[in-house]
């Protein structure tokens, strides 16, 4: 057996938000440290297919021979918790940004959400929109068009269908079999996950930590240095770093 030296330690596997893409993460990519090697997943953006059937795209890419922690933002989180509940092998830790395990919205909210799913995103995403949901108002413009141009590049059906996907979502099960370390970063801002959302995944799995963010629903993109600088003590502190060797067969 050998360690390879100078060679990233940590596998994280990175589940994107609604638009699917992952072409959102690269900001956040960018700072991570070098012990850390990025996979980011990307689902179809133009077939509607449900967590049932993304659930394989997201298995297919899961490590087999070097550790790895999860990070699953909004959307994908109820995949990330269904796929840490299979307990796969050489997995660390699940972290989830702006999370949740069932609805984060109920009540009329989300009733007229999933009725005019299609008609929300047939015109594209107005930067009023994604200044006041999605990046904060003092986002630059430089976020809200990169914001912008992927929604649009995802078509309005598969949005539509992944709204709705959201607002029916049960991953309360399996959250209780997750048994590795958990973190839950939350958006202080953040206008469409709140609080309650944690409420409940602490419920299920007590353990749970959480590290609060000043920032809006898309917390890794307006806010990438304050999330690493969450996510590296976390991953130190359930004994995840830089130290750690990979042992080679």
């Amino acid at each position: 057996m050998s360690t390879t030296k100078g060679a990233p330690r940590l596998t994280l596997l990175l589940l994107p938000g609604m638009d699917g893409t992952g072409a959102l993460f690269d900001d956040f990519v960018k700072l991570l440290p070098g012990w850390i090697e990025p996979v980011v997943v990307g689902y179809p953006r133009d077939r509607q297919l449900s967590y049932d059937q993304l659930s394989p795209i997201v298995e297919s890419v899961v490590p087999s021979d070097v550790p790895f922690v999860i990070l699953a933002e909004s959307f994908s989180t109820p995949l990330a918790v269904r796929l840490a509940a299979k307990a796969p092998e050489r997995l660390q830790a699940l972290v989830l940004c702006a999370g949740f395990v069932s609805p984060p919205r109920r009540g009329l909210l989300s009733y007229f959400a999933r009725v005019f799913a299609p008609l929300l995103f047939t015109f594209g995403l107005p930067e009023s929109v994604c200044r006041q949901f999605l990046v904060g108002n003092s986002a630059s413009q430089a976020l809200v068009d990169a914001v912008r141009t992927t929604v649009s590049g995802v078509s309005n059906g598969v949005l539509a269908h992944r709204l709705r996907s959201v607002l029916s979502c049960k991953a309360e099960c399996e959250l209780r079999s997750v048994s590795v370390p958990l973190l839950y970063v939350a958006g202080v801002e953040d206008r469409l996950v709140t609080e309650s959302s944690f409420h409940e995944i602490k419920h299920g799995k007590p353990d749970a930590l959480i590290a609060s963010i000043n920032a809006p629903h898309l917390l890794l993109q307006a806010k990438p240095r304050e999330a690493i600088d969450a996510l590296v003590p976390f991953l130190s502190q359930v004994g995840v770093h830089p130290e750690q060797e990979i042992a080679e067969e």
